[in-house]
Formats: structure tokens, C-alpha cells, sequence
């Protein structure tokens, strides 16, 4: 049982290494092909489960670097602001 514990606590501290080194533009990339991927669908429903899925992607493309982060509000602002 105290392996098991000992190994709970290893994967409850455990961060994925950012093998892939994506780019801002790259991860934008990322992020238009998720919004593309939503607005193939027909109803908003699906669109929101789609773009849901797809956030565990996201967020590991971006693994908390600022940069990074504000590269994809920045572009989901300016699409934002096309659509006003």
C-alpha cells in the first residue's frame, strides 16, 4: 500500500515535458484549426463539445507559458472583433 501512495503522490506532482516547442504562430495555428474543426458542425452544441475536446490540446501546446497564452487571446480577440 505504501507504493502505491508513494506513486500517487509522484503523478499528483507530474508535469509533461514540452517535447513539441511550438511557436505563438504555431499554436495559433492550433487554435484556428480548432475553430475551424467547430464551425464544420451544424448545431452550436456540437461546436462547444468539439472545441471542449479539444482544450486538453490546447492547454498542453501552451504548458503555462505567458507568451504563449496571450499569442491565442490576442487572435481570439481579433476574431472577435471581425465578427462585431
Amino acid at each position: 500500500m505504501d507504493k502505491l501512495y508513494e506513486m500517487c503522490i509522484v503523478l499528483q506532482n507530474y508535469e509533461a515535458e514540452d517535447v513539441l516547442g511550438l511557436s505563438a504562430e504555431q499554436v495559433v495555428t492550433v487554435v484556428r484549426y480548432m475553430l475551424s474543426e467547430a464551425r464544420g458542425t451544424s448545431l452550436l452544441d456540437d461546436a462547444v463539445r468539439l472545441i471542449g475536446q479539444r482544450m486538453d490540446v490546447l492547454r498542453a501546446c501552451c504548458r503555462g507559458n505567458h507568451t504563449l497564452v496571450n499569442a491565442v487571446i490576442d487572435f481570439l480577440v481579433e476574431q472577435i472583433a471581425q465578427k462585431q
